[in-house]
């Protein structure tokens, strides 16, 4: 193994980031829900609904982005590395794990939208908290009951009944031994619950840029020194045999008030910005993206001249330090003016299905590990198209399968949540 790939692999593990760790959350419900016409309209995959479209489009980037990086990571532990890719840098792959503060930060920044469009909504914080369960858990308690199944009918047992309780409450990110989930990806959903939880009384007294900075400053801190406290609580064993160094939601949580940054940002000074300078504006934010993006992170020549200079800023080429830095501006950008290579119909369509499809291609990926390995010991010019067929195979399978639990379960769960607010 190369010594870029030894320090790459290194990196990751210090950042906490597994190949069986990726997750996802999460489709969100059209963020204003002022008419039904919007929600029909929203059922309808792929489909423009106004100008908060690249919202969808970044979804479905970071859904396929981290189904891509599974695909990657379960290749490279069938053939033990005996396939390295040959023409797309590695760096590049891992970029694809920007997904995960990806869809924090637009979960934050949706959300918060949703909040202030139901600024005037009778029991709005109740009804939040409705629209959350209904819209995460349908999908959610479907595929815990399916992993259910599976174990009964392999001999495998039921998961303790606290295991049980903790995934059914989403309070699972509580618990060192079960903060992963019953199910790949699942830990993401817990550690999204948690900050639902808390969003209401955050939007209360979060309304504007510096309170929003201040409260990105906050989580950072809180971030770094809970560590030695949750060591003391659980010990440093579990801590370490269970990586809950990392799936815990303070590891994660500071991520999210950037989004609240970027809401705040789109609603006060965007709308200030003159329309001649916006596309000028909105091209520079998304070139500084891309650049932080493909060539600052994770540049393991660049950290080490960082590191030259002065220790502390070697981190600043760091996934977990840049990529959120990364994805607001990219955010901003499209907000000023969405660019038509970032947000089309194809992003769109995985965008509206993203929630399905980072919960279940998991559980497509395991059942085709035979398929990629008769790929790879038939490899045609190189391994590179060879992870390129996986990907292909994976995602022709996926893909029905997500559109069809989006249509069955995802969108009867709104519905049904739709049904009780109206019984308040």
């Amino acid at each position: 193994m190369s010594g870029q790939l030894l320090a790459k692999n290194y990196l990751l593990e210090r950042l906490g980031i597994h190949f069986h760790s990726m997750s996802r959350d999460r489709v969100e419900d059209r963020v204003d829900n002022r008419a039904q016409d919007r929600v029909m309209n929203r059922l309808r995959p792929g489909k423009s609904s106004g100008k908060l479209d690249y919202i969808d489009a970044l979804r479905g980037i970071a859904a396929l982005s981290i189904f891509f990086y599974h695909i990657y990571g379960t290749t490279g532990s069938l053939t033990k590395g005996a396939y390295p890719i040959e023409i797309l840098p590695e760096r590049f792959i891992g970029l694809t794990l920007v997904g995960i503060p990806l869809f924090f930060i637009l979960s934050a920044f949706t959300l918060y939208l949703s909040l202030d469009s139901n600024a005037g909504e009778s029991r709005r914080f109740v009804k939040f908290y409705i629209r959350r369960l209904f819209r995460i858990a349908p999908l959610f308690y479907f595929l815990l009951v399916l992993v259910m199944i599976s174990g009964l009918l392999t001999g495998k047992g039921l998961p303790s009944w606290l295991n049980l309780l903790s995934n059914f409450t989403f309070t699972f990110n509580l618990i060192p031994q079960y903060s992963t989930s019953l199910f790949q990806g699942g830990w993401t959903v817990g550690v999204e619950m948690l900050f639902y939880l808390i969003l209401p009384l955050i939007f209360l007294k979060v309304n504007s840029l510096g309170r929003s900075l201040l409260l990105f400053i906050g989580f950072y801190w809180l971030s770094q020194e809970i560590k030695p406290l949750l060591v003391a609580m659980v010990g440093e064993s579990t801590m370490a045999s269970t990586n809950y160094y990392y799936y815990n939601f303070f590891h994660w949580a500071y991520i999210f008030p950037l989004g609240i940054v970027c809401y705040l940002i789109y609603k006060y000074h965007l709308p200030r910005i003159k329309s001649e300078y916006r596309n000028a504006l909105a091209l520079c934010m998304l070139i500084i993206s891309l650049i932080i993006l493909f060539i600052v992170i994770d540049n393991i020549p660049l950290s080490y001249k960082l590191f030259d200079l002065y220790e502390p800023i070697a981190g600043l080429t760091s996934l977990l330090s840049m990529s959120p830095i990364a994805v607001v501006l990219m955010l901003l950008s499209l907000s000023l003016a969405p660019n038509r290579f970032i947000v089309n119909r194809f992003t769109r369509f995985f965008g509206t299905i993203s929630y399905s499809l980072y919960l279940t291609h998991p559980f497509i990926i395991e059942p085709l590990k035979p398929a990629y390995l008769y790929i790879y010991n038939h490899t045609i010019v190189s391994t590179d198209v060879s992870l390129f067929l996986c990907v292909l195979l994976t995602l022709l399978i996926v893909t029905p399968i997500s559109l069809i639990a989006y249509h069955l379960i995802e969108t009867a769960g709104i519905m049904m949540g739709k049904t009780v607010m109206k019984r308040l």
